[in-house]
């Protein structure tokens, strides 16, 4: 089963502890998020993380190995500039290491 597929089987049979649990992540990222902040969203799906910070920043970068995710994703936030999103595996990056 792909990702995307396996997301959207859980999504229709989604408990309330998820609910939940996502209105807490999201609660969480706009206290710790910065304005104007550079995020990487990793294993991005169709952005449901992204689009709880996009009040904060729009200078976000979102990677997934899924052809489907990538796509989901660029449909979804195709009016936004700042938003990248990049068909990639999470242990080999385009990203220069800065450290």
């Amino acid at each position: 089963m792909k990702n995307m597929d396996y997301r959207d089987q859980v999504l229709r049979e989604l408990p309330e502890s998820y609910h939940l649990w996502f209105e807490a992540e999201k609660q969480y990222l706009n206290a710790v998020i910065k304005p104007d902040a550079i995020v990487l969203e990793v294993w991005c799906w169709d952005g449901r993380s992204i689009a709880d910070i996009l009040p904060i920043t729009q200078n976000i970068t979102g990677i997934d190995h899924d052809d489907t995710a990538i796509s989901s994703a660029a449909e979804r936030f195709q009016e936004y500039d700042n938003i990248q999103l990049i068909k990639c595996e999470a242990d080999n990056t385009p990203f220069v290491n800065q450290a």
